[in-house]
């Protein structure tokens, strides 16, 4: 039921109605946030003003946290490869190498040429990278491990610090995939994605004929290890982000597997993430029940 537009305390300010265009206006300005991201937190946790204010708090948090870096978030992956202008791979190389300090990588990142308040304090260990360059090395100017992985270079090859190598899988696994994904798709027509339905639910002989192509440009799916209720897949096309819950977002999680998209953990949480798929169904090939028809590629762990 739509709130009392007169009603300013009590009961009616204990919970948000999306539905109400002033109700969105006064809680995102209250709460500082995009009309979208209060959406979606009250999606999240519920029409309580209360738990979305604390769900907001705690995701600001989580963004203002820059002293480490989380290799299992896709989101942080993306923030600190642009931060310091290298590929996720060597990013990922040089936390491997030096540890999940963002502090640390980011005063290597910045390289020779670095700030003056990184070289100011670097001889009596005042700043954070010189006190950690001070333990490690005796009062020596150096991080041996990730200073040659994180300053850009020509070389064609670091080792452990390669480009992401598309994946690329066929037949069976291939359908399903791009059975999952169609749904969701705003790129596809009625009757395409109507096609890719038929031909997941076993049925080959379609009057379809045309090849179908299925993209998303990101996948990122989660799973909960200790809340075990958890499970949604953020699934990006463009501009646009779908976002899905429950049994939805878990066959998505057990198609990826499936696709061999391998996981990556995290405190309480299981991940799995992909960029660039691109599925191509072929109706024709498929009605000749020969394990052709259907081909996907995409880039792993993105």
């Amino acid at each position: 039921m739509a709130d009392n537009k007169a009603k300013r305390g009590g009961a009616d300010r204990a919970l948000i109605a999306l539905t109400e265009k002033y109700e969105v206006a006064y809680w995102s300005k209250k709460f500082k946030v995009t009309p979208a991201k209060l959406k979606y937190a009250v999606k999240k946790v519920g029409h309580s003003a209360k738990k979305v204010e604390a769900y907001i708090k705690l995701q600001k948090h989580r963004a203002s946290d820059k002293s480490r870096i989380a290799l299992s978030e896709a989101y942080e992956v993306r923030y600190w490869s642009k931060k310091f202008k290298i590929t996720p791979a060597k990013l990922k190389a040089a936390v491997a190498a030096a540890g999940h300090s963002a502090k640390k990588d980011g005063s290597v990142s910045r390289g020779p040429e670095g700030g003056k308040k990184g070289q100011e304090g670097e001889e009596n260990g005042q700043t954070e990278e010189g006190r950690l360059r001070f333990r490690a090395h005796g009062g020596r100017d150096e991080i041996r491990p990730i200073d040659p992985i994180l300053r850009p270079c020509s070389c064609r090859h670091v080792a452990g610090a390669s480009a992401a190598t598309p994946a690329k899988v066929s037949g069976s696994a291939a359908l399903a995939l791009a059975g999952v994904i169609a749904p969701l798709s705003p790129n596809l027509t009625g009757a395409e994605k109507k096609a890719v339905a038929m031909l997941f639910a076993a049925n080959a002989d379609i009057p379809y004929k045309k090849a179908i192509v299925v993209t998303a440009d990101r996948i990122v799916c989660r799973t909960g290890n200790v809340d075990i209720t958890v499970r949604n897949c953020e699934v990006t096309f463009g501009k646009k982000v779908k976002t899905v819950n429950g049994s939805t977002a878990n066959e998505i999680f057990a198609t990826e597997a499936l696709a061999g998209v391998p996981p990556d953990g995290a405190a309480g949480s299981n991940f799995e993430s992909l960029a660039k798929l691109s599925c191509t169904i072929d109706p024709n090939a498929i009605r000749r029940k020969d394990g052709s028809g259907a081909d996907c590629t995409f880039e792993p762990g993105n």
